[in-house]
């Protein structure tokens, strides 16, 4: 499918789509992605809301379709396959999110497209943006993960690379939400700070970023500490101490530590990320 509304199925009747379509398309999205997300969101949601870059306005032919799927039969569950990113809360998740950054950039930059009884928008009007502050203070809490052995870093440095730019870019939304100029966009957010290698820096495309590397990885530890200070250090040397080491005492550390072992891929583990949201 190249053109035209988005087909109907057993869930969603055919003027929802016509109006999720008509929708999307005044929004810009084209129909090539506009069809690849409808074939990737079947199942029996109750609403649909559109955010990141397609949402914001800014984005560009290789930006990704972000949605969240309310969905009942759903506990935080994430994907990304080819162009589209689904999330899937119910709406206990959803309300979950108040106070994080992840929430307020939904309840702040996204659109509703669909909403049965208008679950969805009394979720979003609900979430708190963070305490000004918090949510630095929990990015610090998660470098140890960055400061692991010589043989870590030759190792898995791609994971290490990624999660070091996912670090990285929420502190920079943070810092400009706790300034009172909340953005969730890297263009805007280089413009800012006039330094417009940031695009490509914390760039999710992999055509765009530079590939993993220490040197990558060393300029993204220091960006970092620019952004939020000293990084705290990792009391058991290796990432492997680290996972095991706090297991019991800071289960969201050891979490995030066990992303950098997925290595190869475009970004981190969709799945595994609401286990840790920021």
């Amino acid at each position: 499918m190249t053109s035209g509304h988005l087909p109907a199925d057993a869930d969603v009747t055919p003027s929802a789509w016509q109006s999720i379509d008509e929708k999307l398309t005044g929004l810009g999205v084209p129909s090539t992605l506009r069809a690849e997300l409808r074939s990737k969101v079947m199942g029996n949601w109750q609403a649909l809301l559109l955010y990141g870059s397609w949402a914001r306005g800014d984005a560009d032919l290789e930006s990704d379709v972000d949605v969240l799927l309310l969905d009942a039969s759903a506990h935080c569950r994430a994907s990304r396959d080819g162009q589209v990113s689904i999330a899937r809360y119910d709406i206990r998740d959803l309300s979950n999110l108040s106070g994080t950054l992840f929430g307020f950039h939904l309840a702040r930059d996204g659109i509703v497209l669909y909403d049965t009884d208008d679950q969805l928008a009394r979720a979003l009007a609900a979430i708190q943006a963070p305490e000004p502050g918090s949510i630095i203070t929990r990015v610090r809490s998660l470098t140890p993960v960055l400061d692991v052995s010589k043989a870590d870093r030759g190792k898995y440095i791609e994971g290490l690379t990624k999660v070091g730019r996912y670090l990285l870019r929420t502190a920079l939304y943070a810092q400009a939400l706790d300034a009172g100029r909340p953005c969730f966009s890297v263009r805007e957010i280089a413009d800012r700070r006039h330094d417009s290698a940031l695009v490509s820096v914390l760039s999710s495309h992999e055509a765009v970023r530079p590939a993993a590397s220490l040197e990558v990885f060393n300029d993204l530890c220091g960006r970092l500490t620019a952004a939020v200070g000293p990084l705290a250090s990792n009391p058991y040397g290796t990432l492997h101490g680290l996972i095991e080491g706090s297991w019991a005492d800071d289960r969201e550390l050891s979490n995030f530590a066990t992303l950098i072992l997925a290595g190869d891929g475009e970004e981190l583990p969709y799945d595994e990320l609401p286990r840790v949201t920021l």
